[in-house]
């Protein structure tokens, strides 16, 4: 997973990459239901066509990948495989759509306008260069199936031509206004990282995952020191200013797996996957110490206990957040450490007694 920000580190999102597949439950349905269409649509055609049309093996080649295709959509864990894997999805079901114009459809049904199914897909559940690869393969793939068609002279003229402009532009237009909507939908408008609806998801994702294959993963909780004095004294434009600069500089100081999302005012939430506790606090100091004009942050964090659902683990870290803040602030503080233990993050602020209480 990429470091949630704009731009973001790895994938998802100029957007993200979150839930990153077909997740468990009701949401695979959900999520891979077009995969299941389209190997509906392939048995019907059979039953409607009658299969033995071309009397050789490609009625195997086209069950065949229909079957696969259902079965992974069913059995397949999707949500916990690497992107690169989910990745198979679509490419099975460009495959079947070619198998199925290919060997059992007669030469004047074209099915080329179900090229659409993964490309939406793709464009809703992965990533902006991801969604970009499979809307070029299947128009790649749909060019090549019409130059073989005109040389083995079907009857394909300009009117086929024009379609399959019109079938690719469609395509792009879809993939484009889908990550567009996408984004803007999982994106803070200010600070330009992650909003609390991506959050939620990427968490309890991650929380999933871990489940399965246990692996370190600790949630943080940062806040901006004295925020409501710095808007008094420089003013509320000032102030967003200086929450999208800190959310820029933190998501900057953060590792490629790592990710970063604003969930309320000027409170944000850090994930850290495949961390320890000295790795989290690490990469934690380097976050504070980033933050930007002269001011500084309070910091909770609490690593998950291999049980605990997303929100009790939130919880952990939001009650280390108020030990940090109760503590004086300008420090880290993990959920049931004692205070005397957690030392303060580098940087000091720059607001002098004169300003104006919060």
């Amino acid at each position: 997973m990429g470091c949630f920000a704009v731009p973001m580190k790895g994938s998802f999102l100029a957007l993200p990459p979150p839930p990153r597949g077909p997740a468990e439950g009701a949401g695979r349905g959900r999520r891979a239901a077009p995969f299941a269409l389209i190997g509906g649509i392939t048995l019907s055609v059979f039953l409607i066509f009658n299969w033995s049309i071309l009397g050789h093996a490609g009625e195997e080649v086209v069950v065949s990948l229909a079957v696969a295709l259902v079965a992974s959509w069913l059995l397949v864990p999707w949500a916990l495989l690497p992107r690169q894997a989910q990745a198979l999805l679509p490419a099975l079901a460009i495959l079947l759509i070619v198998a199925m114009q290919v060997f059992a459809l007669p030469l004047d049904r074209d099915i080329a306008a179900l090229m659409i199914l993964p490309v939406l897909w793709s464009a809703l559940y992965g990533s902006a260069a991801e969604a970009l690869a499979v809307t070029g393969s299947a128009i790649g793939t749909s060019v090549v199936l019409q130059v073989v068609a005109t040389m083995t002279g079907q009857p394909v003229g300009l009117t086929g031509w024009t379609e399959l402009v019109a079938l690719s532009g469609a395509m792009l237009l879809i993939m484009y206004f889908t990550v567009s909507a996408r984004s803007h939908a999982r994106t803070d408008a200010l600070t330009r990282v992650g909003n609390r609806r991506a959050w939620d998801e990427i968490l309890a994702h991650e929380v999933e995952r871990a489940r399965r294959y246990p692996a370190p993963l600790t949630v943080a909780l940062i806040d901006l020191d004295n925020f409501k004095r710095f808007n008094d004294v420089f003013g509320h434009p000032a102030g967003d200013r200086h929450l999208a600069a800190s959310a820029a500089a933190w998501a900057g100081s953060l590792r490629a797996t790592d990710v970063i999302a604003r969930i309320g005012g000027e409170e944000f939430a850090v994930l850290l996957v495949d961390a320890d506790d000295d790795t989290a606090r690490h990469v934690l100091r380097r976050l504070a110490a980033a933050t930007p004009n002269g001011q500084t942050c309070s910091i909770g964090m609490a690593r998950w206990n291999g049980m605990e659902d997303p929100s009790t683990l939130m919880g952990r870290a939001d009650d280390a957040l108020y030990a940090a803040k109760g503590a004086g602030r300008n420090r880290i503080v993990a959920s049931g450490e004692a205070i005397n233990d957690a030392g303060p993050p580098m940087g000091g602020p720059v607001i002098g007694t004169e300003a104006r209480a919060a």
